[in-house]
């Protein structure tokens, strides 16, 4: 970790020199001795910066603000002092100061961690107006020197964060004559610490330093209260010698140091732990290292570091050596321990050994020759100990948790959700555990025994299994699946150990026959593919041929293929077990070199299967089918599996599923779209939604579905896009009740989510920005914005005599049409008559939700001028 101090040093009869200091995080690593296993753990960085606002800077006499400056910038005082801020040096002087004198100024502090911070302001004088000197900080006197601390409350990861801190230093009216001619020179320090994790509001914080030891801070602590020690360098910890006895170390109620990836190195003679007999003692974000030496150094109960108290708590803490772990309770979470033999006294040493009390090992980590010793050999002091979701990777003399309780009481001892990776077998040839007496409650555990093929994958060759513990070890699974001989009677298990986010990666599909895929209960997530490599099929497997996949969760998948699905592309003889699909899907179909042509959630071409899936609720899958061809051999049957041959399973779909038929995304393909609906395509029970903004400038557009022949009754969602300069000038068909608009006539049809910005709109009957005419029940616009509109809606014929004009729609008179949620702003119509700012003619029942900001709606004289309203309807029906 860097320490980064702006320090200004200042000449004046009274000076103030800001001084803004950061606490940043530090990134360190774990290495085990010969698993080959890099564990990089990373601190949460802790940095803020502040300076002073300019342009804030005040001077006030005898409460009086003194406004007048001269030609060098200088706010002058009444009896001729100045105070001038110098941007080239962060230097804020000022000179000749009375008694009521004062300047006020912003620190702007900011936040730029990733996790959330607290922060306090302590200032420092030097100078014989010390005594004197007033300081505020956000309104509070800074008492002794340090102001209390205040939340930069913000979520992690977020960005940046300013606060703005109004401070002031006075000399007050009573400063005596004995203060003339004196001078000072004042330092303000911005201090931060994490702030999520550990409340340390109301704590004692202490910084290790050049100038302070840890054992200063620790002796100094105020009794009874809280305190919170931030190491800005490597520190030391004490032990005493023989009869030294368990230490109350300080008088605070608790203790919290982080490290900050910093080492904590313990010295001395090595009885006397870590920690504290009195208050609840919590190490994190440190490395800790034992060079004590004991009285007895050649016992090997003596050569542990001795940790525990009350209730020794760590997180994110290595154990470069082995401890022991003592007193009423301790907890571990994310540590890494290390086992090794003492070969100078001969010694084999277990990387933890659980002396008494409760414990907890949490996502903890074990290397070396020997994982955890629990023992309660002498007396019967070791109460529950837990061991949930660590890992012992290649421990060479013993299995992960050796048990030692010389027929004493049973012990409560868990081990569950961990992974035993190239672990020896005990006594018992297991790989778990070893046991004189008590017997573990073990659950939901992995057992781990082969080659290492990469960084989280293990092959087993004689008993024809993989084992996949990381993300590396799944993205790797493909290619060491390619290499082994498969085949009827020859099938390789897979069994994934961990949970696997895939976000960033290129997931190729698995093309692998004869594999039966364990998940184990563990989830891959944001999985993104294309074509397997043969260029055909897409999913988490590409072609599953006899491939059995059980008990997974796939989440947030993204494939794309002419045969694809989220589990898999094409499947032949598959069986998926107790699989669930979470999250938000998309199946898109790409045309391939492959004729038989299928997507769906689960699979996209399935025959002669058994495939068994729950979508879950709140799910979603959407399968888009643009480009997709009926007159291909095979061709795309229903939303879950694709064509179906035979499935012998059941898909239970809780979560929705929908299907795009046409994605738009450029103005040319919008106009084509115009074009295929006005030819005879009326896209029934289709969905045509917008990918992006369209920009229609230059574009004379043809209404999509121009009259009761040529309609639209399909669904056209804009995802919240825009089409911008939609310009529409219809000529009336004489009895063809000619519409206009973006849309023309929409028949059992919806229109959503769009928002069409500077238009305008000519026509003679049934003239809307989004559409002309609403026919039959069923037919919905929702969710729509139209600003910067113009309709103009003249008489022509008889059959077009300039009416029923809108800004949303012309006519929605029908029965069972509805317009809803929708809003006009900064529009016009002009009309003959039958004209209103959301709807022309419409039910009153059928426009709901509507707003309109800013629109007028006016008569043209082409018509008769009846029901021409500055209102929601123009002419209301029924």
């Amino acid at each position: 970790m860097k320490n980064n101090k702006k320090k200004v040093i200042i000449s004046a009869l009274l000076a103030i020199s800001m001084c803004f200091s950061l606490i940043a995080g530090a990134t360190y690593a774990l290495f085990t001795s010969e698993a080959k296993v890099n564990i990089a753990v990373t601190a949460a960085t802790v940095k803020v910066t502040a300076e002073v606002d300019e342009s804030s800077i005040k001077l006030s006499s005898m409460g009086k603000e003194q406004t007048a400056t001269d030609a060098d910038g200088k706010t002058l005082f009444e009896n001729g002092g100045t105070v001038f801020y110098d941007t080239d040096t962060a230097e804020l002087k000022l000179t000749n100061v009375t008694p009521g004198d004062e300047v006020t100024f912003n620190l702007v502090v900011t936040n730029k961690s990733n996790v959330k911070t607290q922060y306090r302001i302590r200032w420092s004088v030097e100078g014989e107006l010390k005594e004197a000197l007033v300081a505020t900080a956000d309104g509070k006197k800074i008492e002794n020197g340090v102001s209390d601390w205040t939340a930069l409350d913000i979520p992690a990861n977020e960005g940046e964060t300013i606060t703005v801190v109004p401070v002031s230093v006075e000399l007050p009216l009573n400063a005596g004559d004995k203060y003339q001619g004196k001078e000072a020179n004042i330092l303000f320090t911005v201090e931060a610490v994490q702030g999520n994790g550990t409340d340390v509001f109301g704590s004692d914080v202490g910084f290790v330093t050049e100038e302070k030891s840890l054992a200063d801070i620790l002796s100094e602590a105020e009794a009874g209260k809280p305190l919170y020690i931030v190491l800005n360098k490597d520190a030391e910890w004490v032990t005493l010698g023989s009869g030294g006895g368990a230490a109350d170390v300080t008088a605070a109620s608790e203790v919290v140091i982080d490290g900050q990836g910093y080492t904590l190195t313990a010295t001395g003679s090595g009885v006397t732990p870590i920690g504290d007999t009195e208050a609840p003692f919590t190490l994190k974000n440190i490395k800790v290292v034992d060079e004590s030496v004991s009285y007895a150094e050649g016992a090997w109960e003596f050569s542990y570091l001795e940790v525990g108290g009350k209730a020794f708590n760590c997180e994110n803490v290595e154990f470069a050596d082995p401890i022991m772990v003592e007193g009423e309770s301790a907890s571990f979470k994310n540590c890494s321990f290390l086992g090794y033999e003492d070969t100078v006294n001969n010694i084999k040493m277990n990387g933890v050994w659980v002396s008494n009390g409760d414990s907890s090992f949490v996502d903890c980590t074990f290397t070396g020759t020997r994982g955890m010793k629990i023992c309660d050999k002498y007396a019967p002091e070791v109460g529950t100990v837990v061991i949930d979701g660590c890992t012992f990777i290649g421990l060479t003399q013993k299995p992960g948790v050796a048990i030692d309780d010389q027929d004493t009481q049973d012990m409560g001892i868990t081990i569950k959700n961990s992974t035993f990776i190239n672990c020896q077998p005990g006594d018992q040839n297991l790989y778990i555990y070893e046991t004189d007496n008590t017997v573990p409650t073990v659950e939901n555990n992995t057992v781990i025994n082969g080659e290492l093929l990469t960084e989280g994958l293990y092959r087993d060759t004689a008993n024809r299994t993989f084992y996949v513990s990381s993300k590396n070890g799944l993205m790797a699974l493909n290619g060491a699946l390619a290499e082994v001989d498969l085949g009827e009677g020859k099938a390789y298990t897979v069994n994934l150990t961990c949970d696997v986010d895939l976000t960033g990666e290129d997931w190729k599909p698995i093309v692998s026959m004869w594999v039966t895929f364990n998940g184990n209960g563990h989830t891959i997530s944001n999985l993104t593919a294309g074509f397997d490599s043969e260029g055909r099929r897409s999913g988490f497997w590409s072609y599953a041929g006899a491939v059995t996949i059980n008990d997974l969760t796939l989440e947030n998948v993204n494939v794309a293929g002419s045969q694809a699905g989220t589990f898999a592309g094409s499947a032949e003889g598959m069986k998926i077990n107790n699989c669930f699909l979470k999250g938000t899907n998309t199946v898109r179909f790409v045309p391939g070199i492959e004729d038989w042509n299928g997507i769906g959630a689960i699979t996209g071409v399935l025959t002669a299967s058994n495939i068994n899936v729950t979508i879950a609720e709140g799910a979603t899958v959407t399968l888009i089918k643009d480009g997709f061809t009926t007159d291909s051999a095979c061709k795309y049957v229903d939303n879950l599996t694709g064509y179906i041959s035979a499935n012998n399973g059941s898909v239970v779909n809780n979560g929705t599923v929908k299907v795009i038929d046409l994605e738009i995304s450029t103005a040319d393909e919008l106009v084509a779209f115009a074009g295929a609906v006005n030819g005879g395509n009326s896209f029934a029970d289709k969905t045509v939604v917008l990918t992006e903004d369209i920009d229609l400038a230059g574009i004379d557009w043809e209404p999509i579905g121009q009259t009761g022949a040529t309609e639209f009754m399909g669904t056209f969602d804009g995802q919240g896009h825009t089409i911008s300069n939609l310009t529409v000038d219809s000529d009336a068909e004489v009895g063809g009740h000619y519409s206009s608009g973006l849309f023309g006539w929409l028949n059992s049809a919806v229109v959503k989510n769009v928002t069409v910005d500077g238009a305008t709109v000519k026509g003679h009957h049934n003239v809307g920005v989004i559409a002309g005419y609403l026919e039959t029940a069923g037919c919905t616009i929702s969710n729509c914005t139209v600003k910067n509109a113009n309709i103009f809606c003249t008489n022509e014929n008889i059959d077009a005599n300039g009416d029923k004009a809108g800004i949303i729609v012309g006519h929605a008179g029908n029965t069972g049409v509805k317009v809803e949620n929708c809003s006009a702003i900064d529009c016009t119509v002009s009309a003959g008559r039958d004209a209103g700012q959301i709807a022309g003619a419409a039910l009153a029942a059928n426009v709901t939700g509507c707003t309109a900001t800013n629109v007028t709606v006016t008569a043209n004289g082409t018509g008769t001028g009846d029901n021409i309203r500055n209102e929601i309807i123009g002419r209301v029906l029924g």
